[in-house]
């Protein structure tokens, strides 16, 4: 299910006067606001073909929309919580290393050592960018979910506030669409050479 990535992309990261927003799975929001609903809007195939290495399974490629449902009480958390979206959103698009699978807190899960960004001096640190990703296996939120992160576009925000409820609700919806591959495993191995007896 991909709008379970964009709930662990965003969970536990953005910040609000009450402690951290909760980023959820549905369309309504929550019974108290500020909180960010996720929701696929539409998912498409556009492609398949047929793989047979290292054994037979089929590829998917399919199109989807994502739509992130900013539920808020007024236009300070609005524009808060919007910035810290977006902040997220490009960190992962230029592969920072917050957004790395395997970082958690200081600590790059995949090598068990600090990550190596706070320790060394080098031009990549200005970038915010892994210094080791060959050693360390950085994993950006793209490969981790299987995104082709060329087709991955920021294409709308609207707002589609709700004043007719008592008290008022802003509602800010943004709209991301992109590829990805899906993999149907088939089975069996390939048969590398074949004996015919007489």
């Amino acid at each position: 299910m991909i709008e379970k990535a964009f709930v662990k992309l965003f969970q536990g990261k953005i910040q609000h006067n009450s402690g951290v927003l909760p980023v959820i799975i549905r369309y309504k929001p929550l019974d108290r606001t500020p909180c960010i609903t996720i929701t696929k809007a539409s998912e498409t195939q556009i492609g398949r073909k047929h793989l047979f290495e290292p054994y037979e399974k089929t590829q998917y490629r399919l199109n989807n929309t994502i739509w992130l449902d900013i539920w808020c009480d007024n236009e300070q958390e609005r524009h808060n919580i919007i910035e810290q979206i977006y902040n997220i959103l490009y960190q992962a698009i230029n592969n920072h290393y917050l957004q790395c699978k395997h970082y958690e807190e200081g600590t790059c899960k995949n090598t068990n050592t600090p990550c190596t960004i706070s320790t060394l001096d080098d031009s990549t640190v200005f970038k915010s960018q892994c210094l080791t990703p060959e050693s360390s296996g950085y994993v950006s939120f793209f490969r981790e979910n299987n995104i082709l992160k060329w087709t991955f576009r920021i294409t709308g925000e609207q707002r589609l506030d709700e004043p007719n409820l008592n008290p008022p609700v802003l509602r800010t919806q943004i709209t991301i669409e992109f590829d990805r591959m899906k993999y149907h495993n088939v089975g069996g191995h390939l048969a590398e050479k074949i004996e015919v007896n007489l």
